[in-house]
């Protein structure tokens, strides 16, 4: 083959390859879902921490917090459905804590009576114990993350699945409906481009 011929075909080529980059970059449903995705990551990141849930005990009542979003990723995939062109998908972790306070006209009675009791606890080792235990075997779940799906690029994008995901003590990785924690200001935003048709796996780990 000569060096023209080989030029040629080269070009040709080069030629093909940049002429199916351009039409990527310029294909307004892939486009359409881009922003849509990018809309709602946007929303979803300016939620703020909020409280989740309370109760109370005989000694403490307790307040559970949760958010905000961190460590959120958004990506756009071709669908693997007739639903809609592509598929967005978000994943995010919450970080989660609970605050103790006292019951609301508690004695000091029973207030002492409680700092007796966790002083006696704590004597005991009890929680020490069950710390000890926990750190020999591992946490029971790992890397936990909310996964929020999507059908999104045509006129009407839907959330159509929020799952919980870990993996547990053996590598494997498993899904859950998502709890209390996942039904915060951040569902509420993944919602807000459109119709929600939510699934749920029917198995919890």
């Amino acid at each position: 083959m000569s060096a023209k011929l080989r030029f040629a075909t080269f070009s040709g080529l080069f030629g093909l390859v940049a002429l199916c980059l351009l039409l990527a970059q310029d294909d307004p449903v892939k486009q359409k879902a881009i922003d849509q995705m990018r809309q709602v990551a946007k929303a979803m990141k300016q939620c703020a921490e909020q409280q989740i849930g309370s109760y109370q005990s005989e000694c403490h009542v307790v307040h559970m917090y949760a958010g905000p979003p961190t460590n959120l990723e958004w990506d756009v995939l071709p669908s693997k459905t007739v639903r809609s062109p592509f598929q967005g998908i978000v994943e995010f972790t919450l970080p989660t804590r609970s605050e103790n306070i006292d019951p609301p006209n508690q004695s000091s009675k029973d207030h002492q009576k409680c700092i007796d009791r966790d002083a006696q606890l704590d004597a005991m080792g009890i929680q020490a114990e069950i710390a000890d235990e926990v750190a020999k075997k591992g946490p029971e779940w790992r890397e936990g993350h909310y996964r929020y799906e999507f059908d999104v690029g045509s006129d009407t994008p839907e959330l159509v699945k929020t799952v919980w995901v870990v993996k547990d003590r053996s590598n494997n990785v498993l899904t859950s409906p998502i709890n209390k924690s996942g039904l915060g200001c951040w569902l509420t935003a993944a919602k807000s481009i459109g119709p929600t048709k939510t699934e749920n796996p029917a198995h919890k780990p």
